[in-house]
């Protein structure tokens, strides 16, 4: 791992196409899983199909500076959020085994992402019925799945879990953490979002 927590996944991809081709296909990479995830994730949560709506969505989206800029840079957030979308677009299929798979490798890609796909899979409104315990079962197939990617990782620090506590920025403690909250809170409406919002 280079860093507290690890994000196997990313790290994977984003090693892999930084050795091989360079920093611009990696840029590129990562902005193209933002723009496909930004699709798919409208589609899995979209009933009903709208061209038009769908543009507004990606103009809102591609109009804020921190999903903007925070993915024109090798960053895990859009590899994270790339299958994320993918197996919400596999709920509204009904492809349930491989939404686990896609939720799994999120998981695997970003930690945290575990909220994420609770959310997705408690909340998400699918086309038949599903019980809430058919519903547990997703999530905890899915944290296993992502899971197993965390195994290197936790066996290097002899099954502890001190390698899931997050660095704080410049080791400011929790006071850093707090207002880098609020920064990045504030930092993710602009003037533009707000126009088109309003339009």
């Amino acid at each position: 791992a280079s860093r507290f927590t690890p994000y196997p996944v990313a790290e994977l991809g984003i090693g892999f196409l930084s050795y091989n081709f360079g920093s611009a296909v990696t840029n590129l990479v990562t902005y193209l899983l933002l723009i496909g995830g930004l699709v798919f994730f409208y589609f899995g949560i979209c009933k009903k199909i709208d061209i038009d709506e769908l543009f507004l969505f990606l103009i809102l989206c591609f109009t804020n500076p921190i999903l903007y800029f925070d993915n024109l840079e090798p960053m895990d957030y859009s590899w994270a959020f790339f299958p994320l979308a993918l197996g919400i677009f596999a709920l509204r299929k009904n492809f349930f085994e491989l939404a686990v798979i896609l939720f799994g490798i999120s998981i695997g890609t970003r930690i945290y992402f575990l909220i994420f796909v609770f959310i997705s899979i408690m909340y998400f409104d699918y086309k038949i019925q599903i019980s809430l315990s058919r519903k547990i079962q997703f999530f905890f197939l899915s944290w296993f799945v992502g899971g197993l990617f965390y195994l290197p990782i936790w066996f290097e620090n002899s099954m502890g879990f001190e390698w899931l506590t997050a660095v704080s920025p410049n080791e400011q403690g929790l006071s850093g953490l707090i207002a880098r909250f609020f920064y990045k809170l504030i930092m993710s409406f602009s003037l533009i979002s707000f126009f088109v919002i309003s339009f």
